[in-house]
C-alpha cells in the first residue's frame, strides 16, 4: 500500500505532535521533581485560588445573564 503525499504529510505532523507532547510531558515531569515541598504548596493553593476565581466569574455571568436589558431603547 502507498501513501499520497496529503497522507505522508498528515502523518508527518501527527508524529511531530506526539514528539512535541512527550517534550512537554518531560519537561513537566522534570519541573515536578526539581520543585521542593513549599513550592508545590504554593502552585496547589494558587490552582485553588484559580478555581474559585473561575467559578466566581461563571456566577457573575450568570447573575449578570438574569439582569434585564438596559439599552437605551428598552424605555
Amino acid at each position: 500500500m502507498f501513501l499520497s503525499d496529503a497522507d505522508y504529510m498528515v502523518l508527518r505532523e501527527r508524529q511531530k505532535d506526539f514528539v512535541r507532547e512527550a517534550e512537554r510531558e518531560r519537561l513537566a515531569r522534570s519541573i515536578r521533581r526539581s520543585s521542593s515541598a513549599k513550592e508545590r504548596i504554593a502552585l496547589r493553593i494558587l490552582a485553588g485560588i484559580g478555581r474559585q476565581l473561575v467559578r466566581l466569574g461563571w456566577m457573575l455571568q450568570q447573575y449578570g445573564a438574569m439582569q434585564p436589558s438596559t439599552h437605551a431603547g428598552n424605555r
